[in-house]
């Protein structure tokens, strides 16, 4: 998407990419969830498709099934199932390899635009106040090249903080939560049967760490991925995968996989923190220079929101430089948008997260009232379709939290509480399968972190 945006106000624009060889059927070694389920959120996919014309219709055409949030989709969060009531979401669930084919080819067609495989960037190039290139090593060989502007799209590995630091600028402030997630993922050939769902998700409970969903990967196979935090990690074998989805707090997840035949073997993805640089917050910061993505704040895999928040803050890059802002004032304006564009999000998985009693984190008072506040809105969403269609809204980004507390909604939560109904989650109908020990100290090397 950077690339995208970029070639509508520059020549010519390098995209380098570490990766030596990019096969397009396999995951790249520099994408740790390359082997993951993937989907953009409505949002994202709006914007996407804005910049490449036709990319809905051509998922369509290649079999990518879309999935209606949440009307075909089995999601049981908070301790209730969710109201299936249409309100015009839709994904389409696809295998990151195939995701990134699908942009890469079109990227590869844009005027002015070259990616260039094997390059390692080592160092940024300063001249006083502003960036004006990159060195690299391209095959073994010490290379240099110069640009008017430097996006760094790097991911959750970027090296920019420690570069600002030898360079003599002041790191940004940085927000962390400790999450502590593995997840395991095998895809399996679809059962036979008529079911009123396509996909099942089957969200943490605060006193259950553990969670798991089943999406269509396409006409013939599902892609399933279990996950847990804080040490309740799912075991990366197929006896303990599932014995792990018997543990979840319905078991219809299990079910459907029981008697469904493995297509592939299971993979094993670590995530140890999300991290947010608020560079936002900066006083000194070096013109010519950008970060977009993972690169600037990553997000807990879980809530899908990544590729969607990286689309905004591209459409917002994009708007920028089409004002000729000069670079000396536009890396203020353009983190400055992307602070309006991550705050919501990064809430979002922050007050999720704290919900775990051992999770460590502050709980300030406004999370603490949010906690209580979507508690009670989280079980008015298993019956009531204009408070499920506002929290689903929201939660795709497509719109802000004053949605979620618009006057309709506030006095539903509000007799609730008057009524003497807890925020916390309603006791389970389900007795979850207790964990076996063997599997209680799992240690499988982790393939990501």
């Amino acid at each position: 998407m950077a690339a995208r945006v970029l070639a509508n106000h520059f020549e010519k624009v390098t995209l380098l990419e570490r990766d030596a060889e990019i096969d397009e059927r396999q995951p790249r070694k520099g994408v740790p969830q390359g082997r993951q389920f993937h989907a953009l959120l409505t949002s994202g996919l709006g914007i996407l498709a804005g910049y490449f014309p036709g990319f809905i219709e051509e998922l369509s055409a290649d079999g990518v099934d879309s999935l209606a949030f949440p009307e075909e989709l089995r999601w049981f969060q908070y301790g209730s199932w969710k109201n299936r009531a249409p309100c015009d979401l839709v994904i389409y669930p696809e295998a990151r390899v195939r995701l990134e084919g699908r942009l890469r080819a079109r990227v590869r067609k844009l005027r002015g635009v070259k990616i260039q495989t094997g390059s390692k960037v080592e160092a940024l190039e300063f001249d006083c106040e502003q960036v004006t290139g990159v060195r690299l090593t391209q095959d073994g060989r010490a290379e240099s090249i110069s640009a008017d502007l430097i996006v760094d799209a790097s991911g959750r590995g970027s090296q920019i903080v420690k570069w600002l630091r030898a360079a003599g600028y002041p790191a940004p402030p940085c927000e962390t939560m400790e999450v502590d997630m593995v997840s395991v993922t095998r895809i399996y050939w679809k059962t036979a049967g008529i079911r009123d769902w396509k996909a099942i998700g089957v969200h943490p409970l605060p006193a259950l760490a553990r969670g798991g969903h089943l999406f269509p990967l396409d006409a013939e196979r599902w892609i399933v991925t279990l996950f847990g935090y804080l040490g309740e990690h799912p075991p990366a074998d197929p006896e303990g995968f599932l014995l792990f989805a018997r543990t979840l707090s319905t078991p219809d997840l299990y079910e459907a996989i029981a008697s469904a035949v493995p297509a592939g073997e299971i993979v094993r993805s670590r995530y140890s923190r999300q991290t947010r640089h608020r560079f936002d917050r900066v006083e000194r910061f070096p013109a010519g220079l950008l970060l977009i993505g993972d690169a600037m704040c990553s997000f807990d895999p879980v809530f899908g929101q990544g590729m969607s928040v990286a689309c905004k803050e591209a459409r917002a890059l994009d708007q920028l430089l089409g004002l000729q802002k000069p670079n000396a004032i536009l890396w203020k304006d353009y983190f400055r948008r992307c602070r309006s564009i991550l705050n919501l999000p990064w809430m979002l998985t922050l007050c999720e997260g704290l919900r775990f009693p051992r999770m460590k984190g502050r709980r300030t008072l406004k999370i603490r009232f949010l906690q209580w506040y979507t508690g009670h809105l989280f079980s008015l969403s298993a019956t009531n379709p204009q408070v499920c269609g506002a929290f689903l809204k929201v939660l795709h980004l497509e719109a802000a939290e004053p949605v979620l507390f618009h006057p309709a909604i506030v006095m539903r939560v509000l007799l609730r509480a008057l009524r003497g109904w807890s925020a916390a989650p309603p006791p389970l109908s389900y007795e979850p399968m207790r964990r076996p020990s063997k599997y209680i100290h799992d240690l499988t090397p982790d393939t990501a972190d």
